[in-house]
């Protein structure tokens, strides 16, 4: 009977693997922010356990990994997706004003409707501009910390 033993390090190493090539962007990112980005003192072994990881990584695993780092970068610009989502957002509310206009007098609307609307967009947009935000700052602190191994 043969005994395989694996080390706390191999199996980061698979589930680095596994990650990088296998997860959805956003358990992708999600991997990074609790194994790379947090780092709370409890956490400060495993984190040095981890880079050993990523210093030990093939150059295959490294491209491939700042491939779809570059990907996400990309994708997750805030800016590039808020200007289609805020083209869209006026567009609908225009017209959405124009039927209502059509059959309501909007001297009977409340301005606290008004104010209730914009603050509602007001909250959506920075909301998804904060999370963007923060999606594409872990993709460069990965990316950078993946280039300052790997050369």
């Amino acid at each position: 009977m043969v005994v395989q033993t694996t080390t706390v390090e191999e199996n980061f190493s698979d589930t680095l693997e596994s990650k990088i090539y296998n997860a959805g962007d956003r358990e992708f990112l999600k991997f990074i922010d609790e194994e790379f980005y947090k780092l709370k003192s409890e956490k400060v072994i495993k984190y040095k356990e981890n880079i050993k990881c990523l210093k030990q990584m093939d150059s295959d695993l490294v491209s491939t990994a700042l491939a779809r780092l570059s990907y996400l970068e990309e994708a997750k610009d805030g800016l590039k997706g808020m200007t289609f989502f805020s083209g869209i957002t006026i567009l609908v509310i225009t017209a959405y004003l124009g039927f209502v206009e059509s059959i309501v007098d909007f001297e009977k609307i409340s301005p606290v409707v008004y104010f209730i609307s914009v603050l509602t967009l007001y909250i959506i947009f920075t909301f998804l501009i904060n999370t963007s935000r923060h999606d594409k700052s872990l993709v460069l602190f990965f990316k950078s910390l993946i280039n300052s191994f790997h050369k």
